[in-house]
């Protein structure tokens, strides 16, 4: 009994170590400062992005990974606060980059210049602060 035991609490103690290493904060690195990332993968996810939300907090971003490289817009639907949107490239460098993008300029769509496989959206003015300009390299982990 007791050996049954101490394999179930190993096996959930084992599980709760997998859940918390892939839920960690995965953090985004620039020249000048490292943000928390705010994850979009899903179809759901990808379409939605800051969308309603009332604010990003000064350290946070949201990354959007898409499958394949693309010339993939953005609006500012359902936005309530300006953001910088970053476009990246395959190895994650600064392709091209829009500032302080309105929520009022809803249904403008804002593209890259050259197809971005990942997208930034940053409060607005982070870019400047922290360092990202065409052909910075991000780091993501």
């Amino acid at each position: 009994m007791k050996k049954r035991l101490f394999y179930i609490i190993f096996f959930l103690l084992l599980i709760t170590t997998i859940v918390f290493l892939i839920n960690r904060d995965k953090k985004i690195y620039t020249p000048n400062k490292i943000y928390t990332a705010l994850t979009a993968r899903s179809e759901n996810e990808l379409s939605l992005g800051l969308s309603n939300t009332k604010y990003l907090k000064q350290d946070e971003v949201m990354i959007f990974i898409f499958e394949k490289p693309d010339y993939y817009g953005f609006w500012m639907k359902d936005m309530f606060y300006p953001i910088d949107i970053v476009f990246l490239d395959s190895d994650m460098k600064v392709i091209s980059y829009i500032d302080s993008v309105e929520p009022t300029s809803y249904p403008e769509t804002f593209y890259p210049e050259k197809p971005a496989k990942y997208v930034i959206e940053m409060n607005s003015g982070e870019r400047k602060i922290s360092g990202l300009d065409k052909n910075t390299k991000v780091y993501y982990k």
